[in-house]
C-alpha cells in the first residue's frame, strides 16, 4: 500500500465518527468508553492526518519522461 500513513489518519477518523453514529441511531447511553475512544481517536486522526499529508510531490503534480526529466502536467489531461 502506497499512502498506508493517510489511510491510517483516515480510518482514526471513521473509528472516531462511531460514537455519533450510534447516538443518530437512537442509542440514548453510550458508555463512557466509547465516547473517550472516539474523542481520542478523532485527535489523533487530525493531528496525525496533518502531519503526514502531502504538501510536495503530489501522485499527479508533476510527471518523469523516460530520459528522467520532470516537466509540469498539462493543463488538457485531467
Amino acid at each position: 500500500m502506497k499512502n498506508w500513513q493517510t489511510t491510517l489518519g483516515q480510518i482514526m477518523t471513521a473509528i472516531s465518527l462511531v460514537p455519533i453514529a450510534l447516538s443518530q441511531l437512537g442509542v440514548e447511553e453510550l458508555p463512557d468508553e466509547v465516547k473517550k475512544i472516539g474523542l481520542v481517536c478523532a485527535f489523533i486522526s487530525f493531528i496525525w492526518t496533518g502531519l503526514k499529508t502531502k504538501d510536495h510531490n503530489v501522485t499527479g503534480g508533476t510527471k518523469q519522461s523516460i530520459g528522467g526529466t520532470i516537466t509540469p502536467p498539462n493543463k488538457d489531461e485531467k
